[in-house]
């Protein structure tokens, strides 16, 4: 299941982290439309994606909240945990910037 792990502003921007399951899916149309979706709470109504999302894993037992980035780990890391670690999801960061008109 796909969710909204956080948002934060970082250079006039608007930065949605959406987390889930698998890599596919953090980056598929469902996660870019949630994070699309999640700029009219954080007054970016005329907001645009700006970059395509990577993907990044993150254990779940080490995650801090309000610190999107932590927990994340290692690409060697994720292989060698990758199925004795229950705990292990992904995410992906989605940058939104403001139009002007």
């Amino acid at each position: 299941m796909i969710k909204v792990a956080g948002v934060k502003i970082a250079d006039g921007n608007l930065i949605v982290v959406v987390e889930g399951e698998t890599s596919a899916e953090v980056i598929s149309p469902e996660a870019r439309r949630l994070a699309y979706d999640e700029r009219i709470k954080h007054g970016f109504e005329n907001g645009a994606l700006d970059t395509s999302a990577r993907p990044f894993a993150v254990d779940r037992s080490k995650l801090v909240d309000g610190d999107l980035e932590a927990g994340a780990i290692s690409l060697p890391d994720q292989m060698k945990s990758a199925s004795a670690n229950k705990s292990l999801a992904f995410r992906a960061e989605y940058k939104l910037s403001r139009l002007t008109i």
